[in-house]
């Protein structure tokens, strides 16, 4: 099944966190659960903007992937279980691209966005990638942040140094305690969001 597929089937029933749930409001992980036909909004299939952004990723990921000199998996998913306060929180990540042991996260942003690149939430979510690849079987050494300009295809990369200080658990602590505001990224999240028909915090932003 495609992964997007996939995804309208799986995701929206759940309850494990995901690392994009971890970088963004956090009501956005319970309004999954809540409303589950809500969130196949979120899937790029069913939404023009995201479809283009996925298109692209899979244009990308299939030209590395084909390349003889390079050894490369696209798509990989990567689980961590972390214990807080006693109870046990699974959390599910999928990498875009590794190649040859570099991870690569793909984003689509447009000609306007380009002069405030990296963004520090996709830097964060690359961070919590290397946090739960280390020690799993897919070996990862560093990793990138790969811009494409929707409007002439440029392509602006980014290299991002492993912190230790960002790990899934501590960011995941703050989520379930509730020390971050809602939304979280600004005002503009909530526009972008398939829940805003339901959010309090949406309905007044």
């Amino acid at each position: 099944m495609h992964s997007a597929l996939r995804e309208v089937v799986d995701k929206p029933y759940d309850p494990a966190w995901y690392v994009t749930e971890l970088v963004q409001c956090r009501l956005k992980h319970y309004y999954r659960l809540e409303y589950p036909l809500l969130a196949i909004q979120n899937v790029g299939l069913l939404n023009m903007r995201m479809l283009i952004g996925k298109l692209l990723h899979d244009g990308l990921e299939l030209l590395v992937v084909t390349s003889d000199e390079a050894y490369a998996l696209r798509e990989v998913d990567v689980v961590k279980a972390v214990e807080i306060d006693g109870k046990e929180y699974v959390v599910r990540g999928r990498a875009d691209l590794i190649v040859n042991g570099t991870l690569y996260e793909i984003k689509t942003v447009s000609k306007a966005m380009m002069n405030t690149l990296p963004y520090p939430h996709h830097v964060e979510q690359v961070q919590l990638y290397l946090d739960m690849f280390e020690g799993d079987k897919v070996e990862v050494s560093d990793a990138r942040l790969l811009y494409v300009v929707l409007s002439d295809m440029r392509m602006i990369e980014f290299d991002v140094t492993r912190d230790a200080t960002v790990n899934v658990r501590d960011v995941l602590e703050r989520k379930l305690r509730g020390d971050e505001p809602t939304p979280l990224l600004g005002d503009w999240e909530c526009r972008y969001c398939p829940y805003k028909t339901v959010c309090r915090v949406a309905r007044n932003a």
